[in-house]
């Protein structure tokens, strides 16, 4: 009970400590009543939380409210119960002001909870209080220092206060609060303060601007010029005028003051000052000729505004130019080169025949031309040019003056415009005038023309064109001046003749061949003929037309040359030659329809036969002997000369060369050589003829991999070529002893097929003899020909099997060891003496059964077996021994397809090779549905498992090739056929291998005694390889051969409840990969494993009941089980203790290295991890790792192929872990 003081409670609050104690624990309620009724004070209850660390929770006390929690035995839970009002709380960094366009912005936090403001009061510096406020903010506008419309002024800090007021009074009040027991607590009262300074003004923006020219000036926008008045002379009285468009964007705020400062070339300036002014006005001048002047005004303008407790000022400047450029004047133009000739007709004088107008230019050369006159004295052309063309835009007055240059090499540079690639008139030049002696230039003309008569030279003409104000223009021309031009006469002496001499004459009388002589120039002609050097006729200064000129002889025997020649006046000449032949009698014509008699059996012999050749009866009009001229024949053969035949055989008579003993298949050319009476030949007809060639075998069966069998018939079939030149064939047969013998059978009467005489196919039927097995038999056919002319040469070819065959007996023997075996009859016994039964045909071999030998078949029965043919068995033998047996080979062609099929059934089968010879798996393809495939894509398919086992020692033994005879197991995922072939030589090896990264291990056990079965299973690692089973790539575990009392041993992998023999997981594991094992032993407690493996970079290791062997380091080990054993390639701590206890690098392996080193990492937790190499000098050669790594053994490995040998370091950061290592390359 505390004293009654409402007017205590209406502004302070007063607490009453509680605590809540009970006996046992539960939800407890705790309920107010009011006895009478209280002030009109808020009232709460507050529930202390824990240790009073944490905000009680608050509840509304009014009567018969209540609050409820949990309350634990024996523990108390504290109750504050407080009663009262008080003031509004304002925290000190409530109220934010923020500065505008001459205003503040206020906005706080506002004072809410148990005891909230109801209203807020502003104080202000410089203005009255606000008070009242019920919202959050307020803006503050109002004008202060007297100001109106300015507010709070620019660039002005205000300072405000804020309290919060309600029922109990102001916050600045503060407040007490009482506990039950007497004690009082005071609290201060609380404001917020907060100030902020208005924003700046803005600052004017001077803008001075280019108003106008005037007084001898024109232009606009500050580019002037002085106007152009026909006077070079400076124009000083130019103005030029300044203005602005300066202006101030605050508001109430107008420019105060304007100051100017011009740069340039200035006469004068009005007004005489340049402050305060808005425009200024600038006087210069300017002349032709002159550099243009740039002139600079500058305008800084002021304005005033006012701040709290006083005046501001801002200013800005800037500026314009203006530019004003010399009077214009435009350059008068000389007209261009091609204009300043005056052509005329544009012809120049060529030969006497032409014109003369007085102007010597060639339009069509460009050039200007000494007239041809007849007179080689003359040396000089006539020229004119004319400037009439010549402009000026002012129209101002011009003069002229013309310029020569001339020189033997005159030199210049000149702009290619048809880009020719020479000089043309007209086109521009650049540089005249060179290092040799010229003439000086020279004024030729000051008049508008220029007229002229100059020698034949190179000559450059300038013409310089001026206006009053000195400006001028050049044209300038490349003046060609030829000397005058003469064209040589030209002569045509006439065709050459060829006469043959007349019987009885010694002279023959010819006359000159048609001629003639010409001149394009018309000019006086003086010609003569002479006969080898020595001149016989000649007329002199003839005019055109031009007469012929006469000059007839009589010739012996021979040729003769007869020269015209001809000359003007100029000197020039010309002669031409015709030739004269007188022949003896014609030479022999070659023979007539030579050729190759019977051509089609030219084979070791050839005849030829031929006509003689007859000249034309119009040979030639001047001969007159007989046209049958060939005095006889030489007949040569590959350009040796063989025989001479006398042509006396009459007119049309034929004749014959027969060469009777040649080689086959050779080339062969026979010339026949006419020659004439005088002896005279090279009158040559050729033939040629190749002889056949010898008759070639090509053997087509038996040719590779058949089987046949002893004393039975076998097909031979060959084919021959050119068949109508073989006189006989013979067949042999290549025997066991390697010898050929002679086959009884006579192949020449073997049925055969073709057409004509050049290719047939023979076929027939021969038997050989032999025994047991002989896998190199051969057929070889030899072909004799029918040799030459007289029967003599003959020779022969032959072919043999391309590789061997098979000859198989119809009884066979076969060893076999003592002990333990897996066999098959490697004969069909069923039509043999013994018959089929088993008993029957071993006992004949191998003695009493039980006592000497027993046998069982895949499901372990022994009674009443059957030796059925392709089916495998077990054979026990008391000691070693050969088993003979009586019955039919497999026999066939394998072009023809399978040479035997055995069916099999889904799972295992044992089966027997039921060739005569050794059969690879590549042989025998696997038919499924009615489609056949290859034994590696049936494997590829999970047909069939890809290993064949047989037995060897005590032991099942994968087998690439089957042996005859043996018996093997093999594993099918269905019911399906084996099909098996031989090797016919053809074909490539069909066994094809994965190419991929692959490791194998092969683990063998077997007992120490070596009485007892063993066992073996196959491990790997490849790319493609699915760690899970897969039919083909893993394998199921063999059968257990498990008969009568014998021990034996069964080693498996464990994959899945399945057990295997093989087992092969991929290379893509991250620490390691295990293969768990076991083994069941029959009547054996120790046994031995050993292993074979491939090259592998990673540890192996075989862990055995806790116990771990390296089985890089040893290749076997004694054991008694195999209970709990794993083989693991990788990191074996990562397989025994997943997570490492700490951090740690091992130590690189091999080092040094090269190319490739590896390093184990040991992650104790997961991390960020960095791998790194460096060279000794801290430079990176190389990032390794960087990425988040899990916990765990991890290796890292180095390829330095592309770095040069040093040492390197090593450098790991994993997380806070660091570590590091040097390694050095070695190449």
């Amino acid at each position: 009970v505390v004293l009654e003081d409402d007017e205590f409670f209406q502004s302070n609050l007063t607490v009453w400590p509680v605590e809540v104690l009970s006996n046992m624990s539960g939800q407890t309620t705790v309920t107010f009543e009011y006895i009478q009724t209280p002030i009109e004070v808020p009232m709460f209850v507050e529930v202390i939380q824990g240790d009073g660390d944490s905000d009680p929770l608050v509840s509304e006390i009014t009567d018969g409210s209540s609050v409820s929690f949990f309350l634990s035995q024996g523990i108390p839970q504290k109750l504050n119960v407080v009663i009262g009002n008080r003031p509004p709380t304002v925290s000190s960094d409530a109220l934010s002001a923020d500065g505008g366009d001459r205003s503040i912005s206020l906005e706080w936090v506002e004072s809410d909870g148990r005891y909230g403001a109801e209203s807020y009061s502003i104080y202000r510096e410089g203005a009255g209080d606000v008070v009242g406020l019920t919202s959050a903010s307020y803006i503050d506008n109002e004008d202060r220092e007297g100001h109106d419309g300015q507010g709070l002024l620019y660039e002005s800090t205000w300072s405000y206060e804020l309290t919060a007021s309600n029922a109990a009074g102001e916050s600045t009040d503060g407040y007490s609060i009482r506990t039950s027991g007497g004690d009082q607590e005071n609290i201060d009262g609380t404001s917020a303060v907060a100030s902020a300074t208005t924003d700046n003004n803005l600052d004017p923006v001077s803008v001075p601007i280019n108003a106008y020219c005037w007084t001898g000036c024109e232009g606009e926008n500050g580019e002037y010029s002085a106007v152009h008045d026909g006077n070079g002379d400076e124009n000083n009285e130019i103005l030029i005028v300044f203005r602005n468009s300066s202006y101030d964007d605050d508001e109430n705020d107008e420019i105060d003051r304007y100051n100017w400062i011009i740069d340039g070339d200035v006469y004068s300036i009005s007004p005489d000052f340049t402050e305060n002014t808005s425009q200024i006005n600038i006087t210069t001048g300017i002349g032709h000729d002159q550099d243009a002047k740039e002139f600079i005004a500058t305008l800084t303008v002021e304005s005033d505004y006012p701040i709290k407790g006083g005046v501001g000022t801002r200013s800005h400047t800037a500026s314009v130019n203006a530019t004003l450029s010399e009077e214009p004047n435009e350059d008068p133009i000389a007209p261009d080169a091609l204009s300043l000739i005056v052509g005329d007709d544009g012809l120049s004088v060529a030969t006497l025949l032409d014109l003369d107008d007085g102007n010597d230019y060639d339009s069509n050369a460009q050039l200007w031309y000494v007239p041809h006159d007849g007179d080689p004295q003359t040396t000089t052309a006539s020229l004119s040019f004319d400037a009439s063309a010549s402009f000026d835009a002012d129209g101002d007055e011009l003069t002229y003056s013309w310029s020569l240059i001339a020189g033997e090499d005159l030199d210049w540079s000149y702009g290619d415009l048809n880009q020719n690639g020479v000089y043309d008139i007209g086109e521009p030049v650049f540089e005249y005038g060179g290092g040799e002696v010229y003439i000086n230039p020279l004024e030729v003309s000051t008049d508008i023309t220029y007229l002229d008569n100059l020698p034949s030279d190179v000559y450059v003409l300038e013409l310089t064109v001026t206006d009053a104000y000195g400006d001028s223009d050049k044209s300038v021309l490349v003046v060609g001046v030829e000397e005058e031009r003469n064209e040589a006469p030209t002569v045509e002496a006439g065709d050459d003749q060829v006469w043959y001499m007349p019987t009885g004459q010694d002279l023959f009388d010819i006359s000159m061949s048609s001629h003639s002589v010409d001149d394009l120039d018309s000019d006086l002609l003086s010609y003569s003929w002479d006969l080898d050097g020595s001149i016989q006729n000649s007329l002199g200064n003839q005019s055109s037309p031009y007469l012929e000129l006469e000059n007839d002889n009589s010739l012996s025997e021979g040729e003769y040359v007869f020269t015209l020649t001809v000359s003007d006046s100029y000197g020039e000449s010309g002669s031409d030659s015709f030739t004269v032949t007188v022949l003896n009698e014609p030479a022999p014509v070659a023979a007539n329809s030579l050729g190759i008699d019977d051509a089609d059996n030219a084979f070791k012999q050839i005849q030829i036969s031929w006509q003689e050749g007859v000249l034309q009866s119009d040979f030639d009009g001047a001969y007159t002997g007989d046209l049958h001229n060939t005095l006889y024949f030489i007949v040569s053969m590959n350009g040796e000369e063989r025989a001479t035949y006398q042509n006396d055989a009459g007119d049309g008579a034929t004749y014959t060369h027969h060469e009777r003993s040649l080689d086959a298949g050779s080339d062969y050319e026979f010339t026949v050589e006419a020659f004439n009476s005088d002896d005279e030949g090279g009158a040559v007809s050729v033939v040629s003829q190749t002889t056949h060639a010898r008759p070639e075998v090509n053997l087509i069966n038996p040719n590779g991999g058949e089987i046949y069998s002893v004393g039975d018939d076998y097909t031979v079939e060959f084919s021959t070529t050119n068949d109508r030149f073989i006189s006989s064939i013979d067949i042999q047969f290549l025997g066991s002893d390697g010898q050929w013998s002679n086959e009884d059978e006579n192949a020449n009467v073997f049925s055969n097929t073709g057409t004509g005489n050049d290719s047939k196919t023979y076929i027939g039927s021969i038997s050989s003899e032999g025994s047991e097995i002989h896998n190199g038999a051969a057929i070889k056919v030899i072909v004799t020909d029918i040799g030459d002319a007289d029967g003599a040469n003959k020779e022969s070819n032959e072919d043999a099997s391309s590789s061997s065959f098979t000859l198989a007996a119809h009884t066979i023997s076969k060893s076999f060891n003592d002990g333990w075996n897996l066999f098959g009859s490697i004969l069909d016994v069923s039509d043999g003496p013994n018959g089929e039964l088993m008993v029957d045909n071993l006992s004949a071999s191998f003695g009493n059964w039980g006592e000497y030998w027993v046998a069982y078949d895949a499901d372990g029965q022994y009674e009443n077996l059957s030796l059925s043919h392709g089916e495998g068995f077990y054979l026990a033998l008391a000691e070693d021994d050969i088993l003979v047996l009586e019955g039919d080979p497999v026999v066939g062609d394998p072009e023809n397809g399978a040479l035997a099929t055995i069916e099999l059934i889904e799972g295992w089968n044992l089966i027997a090779n039921p060739l005569v010879l050794l059969t690879a798996k590549s042989e025998i393809s696997v038919e499924y549905d009615g489609v056949t495939l290859p034994w590696e894509d049936a494997v590829n398919a999970g047909w069939i498992a890809p290993s064949i086992n047989g037995w060897f020692g005590d032991s099942h033994f994968p087998y690439e090739v089957l042996h005859p005879g043996g018996g093997y197991w093999v594993n099918t995922s269905r019911d399906l056929s084996l099909h098996f072939t031989t090797d016919d030589g053809s074909s490539e090896d069909l066994a094809r291998g994965d190419n991929s990264n692959s490791w194998n291990m092969k683990l063998n056990a077997s007992s120490l005694d070596g009485e007892s079965f063993g066992d073996y299973l196959v491990i790997g690692l490849a790319d493609n390889a699915d760690s899970k089973f897969k039919y083909g790539e893993d394998e199921y575990d063999l059968p257990n051969p498990r008969f009568g009392n014998k021990s034996s041993i069964d080693i498996h992998v464990n994959n899945d409840n399945l057990y295997l023999y093989r087992d092969i997981k991929s290379t893509d594991f991250q620490d390691y990969q295990v293969w768990n094992i076991s083994a069941d032993m029959y009547g054996l407690s120790k046994f031995k494993l050993d292993w074979d493996m491939g090259a592998i970079d990673s540890d192996v290791h075989l862990v055995v009941e806790g116990d771990i062997v390296d089985m890089k380091a040893q290749d076997s080990i004694m054991l008694s089980s195999l209970d709990e054993s794993s083989i693991v390639v990788g990191n074996i701590g990562s397989f025994l203790e997943p997570v490492p206890s700490q951090f740690g690098l091992g130590s690189a392996y091999p080092n040094p290295f090269n190319p490739t080193t590896t390093l184990n990492l040991d992650l104790n937790y997961d991390s960020f991890v960095d791998v790194s190499i460096y060279s000794v000098t801290g430079q990176l050669v190389a990032n390794l790792i960087s990425a988040d790594m899990s916990a765990g053994y991890h290796t890292v490995n180095w390829d330095a192929s592309n770095v040069a040998s040093g040492v390197y370091i090593v450098k790991v950061i994993a997380g806070s872990n660091v570590a590091s290592q040097k390694v050095m390359l070695l190449k």
